[in-house]
């Protein structure tokens, strides 16, 4: 049994704001997709595609969704391996959400805070993961 906090991946519903293509959520996305070995022109047209099934409506907001089918859907004929590794740091949640840095792997945090250096993202996991949490602001 293992329990996972779903905040600590990527909301895939984050890449709609009230309706409308997010562009920071999408750009995060991209990098996450294109992190996990998948081309950019791919995550591109995956974001593109999320956002379509999003929009119009196929995803009612009720509870967490199954995010491996619309990954697959999203990106057909990719590699297996690089799809479950994104699927396993995606989720569609019923609505827009921050990420948990006290939860949250290396790559989901690099995607979702481009600014911060990789190194200083890694010392910061390190305190995390010494017992020193950090707070989340919205």
């Amino acid at each position: 049994l293992q329990l996972v906090d779903a905040q600590s991946m990527f909301n895939l519903r984050n890449l709609l704001a009230h309706g409308r293509p997010d562009p920071e959520a999408r750009r995060a996305f991209i990098a996450l997709c294109a992190g996990q070995g998948l081309g950019q022109g791919a995550c591109t047209s995956a974001a593109d595609h999320i956002q379509a099934r999003l929009r119009d409506g196929d995803m009612q907001a009720q509870a967490p969704l199954p995010r491996e089918s619309l990954i697959e859907q999203a990106l057909p004929g990719a590699d297996p391996v690089a799809l479950q590794a994104l699927a396993r740091r995606t989720v569609v949640l019923p609505a827009q959400t921050l990420v948990n840095a006290n939860t949250s792997d290396l790559r989901v945090l690099q995607a979702v805070t481009p600014a911060v250096e990789p190194a200083r993202l890694q010392a910061l996991l390190g305190e995390r993961d010494a017992g020193h949490w950090l707070l989340n602001r919205g």
